[in-house]
């Protein structure tokens, strides 16, 4: 009743995660501290892109992000960031000579955009999910404001060949949620 009544009054703000992605935003009311999000789909569906705007909008200046990429090293991710921010394609960004003088424009103000963003990159494959979770857990402490942290993608974290995929997988997903929960 007293969560219930504090939302109610406009608090409990600092116990909800707004992603800056609006339809998202409106429809959940911003996620919990503690919630795991797992975001899959087939490849070259957009999951990457989707995370990093969700690392923009968490990127605030009352708050952070730490993006874990198995794949993609940090100059991809930070790429595909300022396109997000500069509402241009990311093909402008890999092949510039084709911009106007607009898209330039607009890219160096999404250079702008990005500079000022609170988050951090640690792009070295093969991290165990132990690795990552106290690493998630020292940056945590270091970075007090850190809103959202993302891992891309769990298919790239070593599992013990006995395992199944699967099994791995609801394995890896287990533990990121209890290192979220901390």
């Amino acid at each position: 009743v007293d969560i219930i009544d504090e939302r109610f009054n406009g608090g409990e703000s600092e116990r909800r995660i707004m992603t800056g992605v609006e339809a998202i935003d409106e429809y959940t009311h911003g996620f919990n501290l503690t919630d795991l999000i797992v975001v899959g789909g087939t490849p070259s569906m957009g999951k990457t892109e989707f995370m990093m705007k969700l690392v923009n909008g968490c990127s605030t200046e009352d708050g952070g992000a730490l993006v874990f990429s198995m794949e993609m090293d940090e100059y991809q991710l930070i790429e595909r960031s300022v396109a997000i921010e500069a509402h241009l394609p990311l093909s402008c960004a890999r092949s510039p000579r084709g911009m106007e003088t607009e898209d330039w424009a607009k890219f160096t103000e999404g250079m702008g955009i990005v500079r000022s963003k609170d988050f951090h990159v640690l792009d070295q494959a093969g991290l165990t999910v132990n690795e990552i979770c106290a690493t998630a857990t020292n940056h945590k402490m270091k970075f007090p404001n850190t809103k959202l942290i993302a891992v891309d993608y769990i298919g790239l974290i070593p599992v013990s060949k006995s395992d199944r995929h699967d099994i791995a997988v609801g394995e890896i997903s287990r533990q990121l949620k209890q290192s979220a929960k901390v």
